[in-house]
């Protein structure tokens, strides 16, 4: 071979190495696709792609996202889940993941058969038993361990491995288990007394959220798109397979309905829980993030790609009122509080570094807050005279519920503080700092003094017995109409100048007590009394309602155990 052809020769050697470079970049092997992903995600969502700690990775739920912004949750991270970033990986290794996990993959039929027999009876493990009342019981989500943390005021007192916490925990009406979803379908059920997880069972292969009725568990599904009914040890009972995705789901405690939003339609659905029938409603934007106030009379709700908020009237099934607001950024977002005869609530911006007030039922815009950044959650209690409201920042924002003036709390030099949760009887706060090294801090709600941290890693959701129902929620609402009018003269448990109300809820029908509220002048002979002592006080329909739900509590041992 001559110089000249040897020159041409490395040149032309060269010349296809590069090529070869350029194809390799643009179209990588599907091999190294999947070692890729072997290596940097199956640990989390699974060899066959099918969500584990994580949520599954397939295109019927990563079509929705461009293929930049699939990038920069690999490259970047996703707060606020533990999902971590991949700075290191280069652009072509991330590529080839994007393109592997966007490309066909092989999921399983899903049915009632599926589900059932993915059901596991779990044997005692760590028991660690509960014999004290539950309204303080505190159920925290460590997030970055996997783990479910049971709370009794200041102590830890069991922690339990379910990993991919989503939706909320939720406890049982009875007060004895606590039911733990994952955004990979498994639902577990804790059994309080006992100290352990006693059932699971894969509901499906992607879940949003569940809600309870009666005994029963509901799981709203985005894979297969389904509702799936499930009894109190998680056998399945009936699979509803819908058309479209769910937002979320919630089940109503004064009548026999479950109600949730449609992803990306302008309807919302309402779920008879005994025939299981299905009934749509119009609205004018869809209801990707919604609440349903304590005394369940409305929805209100927004979505991601309307600056609208409208509110829904459960009873006449239409929408009644309108407004401009970038939206709230996520589900049971909202807290409510009762003062002076009025409702309000206060919900985040989405889009808008505030928090704002109104006056409910009136749909009264009372005031915009500013924060330091756009936060999750407002939150409160009866027994705390503060909003307590995140605000993207190492502060945590607290604004008087009498004067609406705000001041920040600083928790850590540098982090995020989220999600603050209170005991059943709102002497503790439990807010979150979301890191990896992070922290739980339980603070006083009416000093704000610290009392205890605990280390944590990305420790979220806080869930307690009293706080996360609405009926509940709603006992505490007409828990404030009652210091505002009756207490006086009743009780709630013991008898004062007049019957307590927990002899009253036992003994008198609603109906009765309703009508004795409204017009004691012509129902008080029907009670047996000689005469009328009560005075007329005029409430609202919305105040004679909480207060009844708060007459009605006085029955509930695990609602006052310590209040």
């Amino acid at each position: 071979m001559t110089f000249t052809d040897m020159n041409r020769f490395i040149r032309l050697l060269l010349l296809s190495l590069f090529v070869h470079s350029l194809t390799s970049f643009a179209f990588p092997d599907k091999g190294d696709a999947e070692f890729l992903y072997g290596k940097y995600c199956a640990k989390c969502h699974g060899i066959n792609r099918l969500g584990l700690y994580g949520p599954p990775l397939v295109p019927q739920l990563l079509n929705s996202k461009s293929e930049k912004q699939i990038y920069s949750i690999i490259k970047n991270g996703l707060s606020p889940t533990p999902m971590p970033s991949f700075r290191n990986l280069s652009d072509r290794k991330i590529k080839a993941i994007i393109n592997f996990i966007k490309s066909p993959a092989n999921i399983p039929n899903w049915n009632t058969e599926n589900i059932n027999d993915s059901q596991i009876i779990m044997k005692p493990y760590h028991v660690k038993p509960f014999s004290r009342p539950i309204t303080n019981l505190i159920a925290l989500v460590e997030s970055g361990d996997g783990k479910v943390w049971i709370i009794d005021g200041k102590n830890i007192i069991n922690k339990i491995n379910f990993g991919d916490i989503h939706g909320g925990l939720k406890f049982s009406a009875n007060g004895k288990y606590i039911y733990m979803p994952s955004r990979n379908g498994w639902i577990g059920r804790y059994n309080i007394k006992k100290g352990y997880l006693d059932y699971k069972v894969r509901a499906c292969i992607y879940q949003r959220n569940i809600t309870l009725a009666n005994s029963d568990v509901i799981s709203a599904c985005w894979l297969p798109a389904s509702i799936v009914i499930l009894n109190s040890i998680l056998k399945s009972k009936k699979f509803i397979p819908l058309k479209d995705k769910i937002s979320a789901i919630y089940a109503l405690y004064n009548s026999h309905y479950a109600i949730f939003g449609v992803m990306h339609k302008n309807e919302i659905g309402f779920l008879n829980t005994k025939t299981y029938d299905i009934t749509y409603y119009h609205t004018d934007i869809p209801f990707e993030d919604f609440f349903i106030d304590p005394l369940e009379q409305f929805v209100v709700g927004s979505s991601f790609s309307h600056d609208i908020l409208e509110v829904f009237s459960i009873r006449e099934k239409k929408i009644v009122y309108k407004t401009h607001f970038s939206g709230m950024p996520h589900l049971a977002s909202a807290t409510f509080w009762f003062k002076n005869g009025k409702f309000f609530f206060a919900t985040p911006d989405i889009k808008k570094p505030v928090v704002t007030i109104w006056q409910a039922y009136h749909w009264k815009k009372i005031k915009e807050i500013p924060t330091k950044g756009m936060g999750f959650f407002v939150k409160t209690n009866p027994n705390t005279p503060y909003l307590w409201a995140d605000e993207d920042s190492n502060t945590l924002l607290i604004i008087n519920k009498n004067t609406l003036i705000p001041k920040h709390v600083v928790l850590v030099n540098k982090g995020w503080i989220i999600h603050t949760q209170f005991s059943g009887d709102g002497k503790y706060a439990y807010v979150s700092d979301y890191a990896k090294n992070g922290k739980i801090f339980v603070i006083d709600s009416t000093t704000l003094k610290i009392l205890k941290k605990f280390s944590a890693s990305f420790p979220l959701g806080k869930y307690n017995y009293v706080m996360y129902s609405n009926q509940r929620q709603a006992a505490l609402l007409g828990e404030e109409v009652y210091l505002q009018y009756c207490w006086g003269c009743h009780h709630p448990t013991r008898t004062a100048f007049a019957p307590s109300f927990k002899y009253i809820a036992k003994h008198i029908p609603i109906p009765l007590i309703r009508a004795q509220i409204l017009n004691p002048q012509k129902t008080y002979k029907v009670l047996g009394f000689k005469q009328n002592v009560m005075p007329e006080f005029h409430l609202s329909k919305y105040e004679i309602d909480a207060l009844i739900q708060f007459i009605e509590s006085t029955n509930n041992p695990n609602f006052w155990s310590s209040h």
